[in-house]
């Protein structure tokens, strides 16, 4: 496997290892609008740069199984 490609697969473990919601649960069905937060993976991927595209990428190269 060649390196860059051997990197976005990691990167993508990372990113899916990341929580996909913040915590609190959702507080429109209370009538209550939330501030806007980033969740963990967004704060990340914005730290590191990436697009949405980048992430969605590396995360879905990360979920295909490896050759044995």
């Amino acid at each position: 496997m060649r390196i860059k490609d051997r990197a976005w697969q990691r990167l993508g473990q990372l990113i899916d290892a990341l929580p996909k919601e913040t915590p609190g649960g959702d507080t429109r069905a209370k009538g209550v609008t939330p501030p806007p937060m980033l969740t963990p993976r967004q704060q990340a991927a914005q730290a590191a740069g990436l697009s949405r595209d980048q992430v969605k990428q590396a995360v879905n190269i990360a979920r295909v199984p490896a050759d044995t």
